[in-house]
């Protein structure tokens, strides 16, 4: 059975995952910091986002943990990446088998 995406969770966590990476670039000291700077971070944020998000939504968490987990990973951006990254890699060499959707 394929998941159905809710276009509205979709926006809802995107735009959360955009506000943790902007974040990031207000918080950092650079003085000089020009818009694009603030446009990566948030692009940045919402990629990582997204994919926390999914993760969440495969191993069903529940709905303020998604929103919390995915605000954090817009807020840590590549960090969460090379993370996850780290991880299915470790699962992929002991052959863990991950879910996968009924058909």
């Amino acid at each position: 059975m394929k998941a159905e995406i809710n276009a509205y969770d979709i926006l809802l966590h995107g735009i959360f995952a955009a506000m943790g990476g902007l974040v990031r670039e207000i918080k950092s000291p650079d003085e000089g910091k020009k818009f694009t700077q603030f446009v990566g971070g948030a692009m940045v944020g919402i990629f990582a986002g997204m994919v926390v998000y999914f993760l969440c939504k495969e191993f069903k968490t529940g709905e303020y943990l998604t929103v919390a987990l995915t605000g954090l990973a817009g807020y840590s951006g590549a960090p969460t990446l090379d993370i996850l990254t780290k991880i299915f890699t470790k699962l992929a060499r002991l052959k863990v088998e991950l879910p996968k959707d009924e058909q």
